[in-house]
């Protein structure tokens, strides 16, 4: 008797139905890479074993990632997740609007193609029509002249009209191509399935329960892009941090709220172990200083470099009053509190986070051999406080915006270099002097001798400060020797070959500076990069 009513239950059990619930999206922690995802739905159980079905879930969901709770107290048997492929994901917005368009120049088109027949028959009418009386003779001169004159009046008429029709129709087919173009792109990379999760709850009684569902998905993430707004000198720079939220979800964010983490749940969560670490030189490049806010500066060079008068010591360190900062062991979340609406189209939507205002030092930089223009570099303190990431950031100098560059997060130093674009008010010249330049044969040796000299000129209407670098090479063979012959003060790094020089320029003052080398090597080899 027991085996039978334990038969009876096991089929009752696998006869059990599944209830589809409808869960919404509450609100989502973007990462770096991946996002969790947190719904909610509201579902009435019945005491014993319960089946609930959350269907049209991401595409690409974690299947070990997901959580399940709610706000009463019940039992949670089994967790399933399956790839829903009869059920295809919601089309997005952006889709949507673009196959509405299309369906909208589409009838267009077809509307101009038609016209276009209208007007080509009768062309062919007048066309076979052109005899006037048909076959009776002694037609009157002046009826003649009537019929001729509407017939050509008419025959233009109609030609003009096909021709505009022509053009419109071209039109509309180059709007149709590039719409195809933007739709393909997008279905391409929409999901094209879902995923459904099966819930097994066990209650006592019935009740009305609230469930709150989490999972991470992977078409989903978020970028750091910065605004940099400086006045110069003695105005702090101000810095909105912003984050590039974008997903691929299958699923659209309406009116979710949004935390942004600079975690990355796809990195390896593994305790890494510790190895002798070996101390290596790091390679020195000499091109682009300026591009790369002075990231193979030497550091000798950087200490003794004077700033431009004017420090701003109003340190404006203020975060939007609607987000909140969670700073944590591992990474820092951004709680934005304004709800916001993601699409699932792969487009970035800006979010603001935070707006900072940095005291500054301010200072000119030129390399005058790879360009020669003065480059305006704000020296930002207090930097590490604003648990920043690496990204693009976009700089208006006085109001105007002069491009863009990167923030790097990873530097180790105290203050952050910005670099805020070219000042044509500065002028920087680079030039050989013409009567130290040359070349000379000495039994087996070759001799090539330079001098150059760099003038910068300041035509601002205060006093700045300015670092001039350049350089002079070195050799790595013995066959080449290099001799330095002058430097006109500058601060040389014998091993790196670079020289810099601080100058200290008035309104309208002009400064030169000169070095000169030499460089030795066989008579009978070349150097190509001299």
């Amino acid at each position: 008797m027991t085996v039978i009513c334990l038969l009876f239950s096991f089929f009752c059990i696998g006869q059990e139905k599944e209830r589809t619930v409808q869960s919404s999206i509450e609100s989502v922690t973007v990462f770096v890479r991946k996002a969790q995802i947190n719904r909610t739905a509201n579902v009435t159980l019945n005491p014993g074993n319960n089946l609930i079905k959350f269907e049209g879930l991401a595409q690409n969901l974690d299947g070990s990632s997901i959580q399940l709770g709610g706000n009463k107290e019940f039992t949670i048997v089994a967790v399933n997740h399956s790839r829903n492929y009869m059920k295809n994901a919601a089309v997005s917005p952006r889709i949507k609007s673009i196959k509405d368009s299309l369906n909208d120049v589409g009838f267009k088109l077809e509307m101009r193609n038609r016209f276009i027949s209208v007007y080509e028959e009768e062309k062919s009418l007048l066309l076979s029509n052109k005899s006037v009386g048909g076959s009776q003779s002694g037609v009157d001169v002046e009826d003649l002249i009537e019929v001729a004159d509407l017939y050509r009046s008419r025959l233009k008429e109609v030609e003009m009209k096909i021709m505009d029709i022509t053009e419109e129709r071209n039109k509309l087919k180059k709007i149709t191509e590039r719409l195809k173009r933007q739709l393909n792109q997008l279905n391409s990379r929409a999901n094209k399935n879902t995923t459904d999760i099966v819930v097994r709850i066990s209650a006592d009684v019935k009740m009305n329960a609230k469930l709150f569902l989490s999972y991470v998905v992977s078409d989903a993430g978020w970028t750091p892009i910065y605004d940099v707004r400086s006045k110069g000198s003695p105005n702090p720079v101000n810095i909105a941090y912003k984050g590039n939220v974008w997903q691929l979800t299958g699923n659209d964010w309406n009116n979710v709220m949004l935390t942004l983490s600079t975690g990355n749940p796809s990195l390896n969560n593994t305790a890494p172990s510790v190895t002798p670490w070996t101390l290596r030189f790091k390679s020195y490049r000499t091109d682009q200083r300026y591009m790369s806010n002075r990231s193979y500066e030497i550091e000798e060079a950087e200490n003794d470099a004077m700033p431009m008068s004017g420090f701003a010591d109003n340190d404006d360190i203020s975060a939007r009053l609607d987000v909140r900062v969670s700073q944590g062991t591992v990474n820092t979340e951004f709680k934005i509190e304004t709800p916001y609406t993601i699409a699932s189209d792969g487009q970035y939507n800006a979010v603001e986070i935070q707006t900072h205002a940095l005291p500054a030092e301010y200072e000119y930089y030129t390399a005058p051999k790879f360009e020669k223009a003065a480059f305006l570099l704000g020296k930002v303190t207090n930097w590490n406080e604003l648990n920043l990431l690496s990204g693009k950031a976009n700089i208006y100098y006085d109001g105007t915006f002069i491009g863009s560059s990167n923030i790097d997060a990873d530097i180790t130093k105290d203050t952050m270099e910005l670099s805020l674009g070219r000042d044509p008010s500065v002028a920087v010249e680079r030039k050989k002097i013409k009567d130290f330049c040359k070349n000379s044969v000495i039994g087996g040796s070759k001799k090539t001798t330079l001098g150059l000299e760099v003038t910068v000129r300041n035509g601002k209407s205060v006093p700045i400060s300015i670092v001039v670098q350049d350089q002079i090479p070195i050799s790595n063979t013995k066959e080449i020797e290099v001799t330095t012959l002058e430097t006109s003060g500058a601060k040389h790094n014998t091993e790196t070959g670079l020289l810099e020089w601080v100058l200290e320029l008035g309104p309208g003052e002009s400064k030169s500076l000169i070095f000169k080398y030499q460089v030795k090597y066989p008579k009978s080899k070349t150097i190509s990069n001299l």
